[in-house]
């Protein structure tokens, strides 16, 4: 499937499939107008020709309420578990990020890339949880994989800054020359 343009509105971005807005009302068929105690969400428009799509053109489903109110329930229930585990969980991250990196951590540039990584890691395994409650295994596995990637990324990253945080400066004592004794005076 190809994606002819992504336009940028003052509501969003919009995707454009073939210049027709999925959400968009067709033109002149007055859905466009605004009605009396619509709101700016789009209560208003109708829905496209092409229904709900997914990002690969794969026709979805919307959600059951019932669906969504389960999920959030296990979703409050995994953040009280994580909640009462987390002073534990961080000391147990910092001890081993201090016996694995050393001195680097206090780089800002360490700091930031610590940063990046945890959020991507909780947002794979919050998709993977997410997922395995489902019984999504296809799903399960690409996160799986997404995981492994991850922290391969995060290793290259973290040894690429240790190389250059602990590497000599280009001008040091050790790499400038000894100057030569003086040439004795000729005689």
């Amino acid at each position: 499937m190809k994606w002819s343009r992504t336009a940028t509105t003052s509501c969003g971005v919009l995707a454009l499939f073939g210049g027709v807005a999925i959400g968009q009302p067709d033109p002149g068929s007055g859905a466009g107008e605004r009605q009396e105690g619509a709101n700016l969400r789009g209560d208003s428009v109708r829905p496209s020709q092409y229904g709900l799509r997914g990002p690969r053109g794969v026709r979805r489903r919307p959600v059951p309420p019932e669906v969504v109110e389960a999920r959030r329930e296990r979703l409050r229930a995994f953040r009280e578990q994580s909640d009462r585990t987390r002073e534990d969980r961080i000391r147990t991250a910092r001890d081993e990020a201090r016996a694995r990196w050393g001195d680097i951590l206090t780089s800002p540039e360490v700091a930031e890339e610590l940063r990046l990584h945890a959020w991507r890691l909780a947002r794979v395994e919050g998709i993977q949880r997410l997922a395995d409650e489902e019984g999504n295994a296809p799903l399960v596995g690409r996160c799986e994989d997404v995981f492994d990637r991850e922290i391969a990324r995060h290793e290259r990253r973290m040894e690429a800054l240790k190389a250059s945080l602990t590497a000599p400066s280009s001008v040091s004592s050790a790499s400038v020359p000894a100057a030569s004794p003086p040439a004795p005076a000729a005689t």
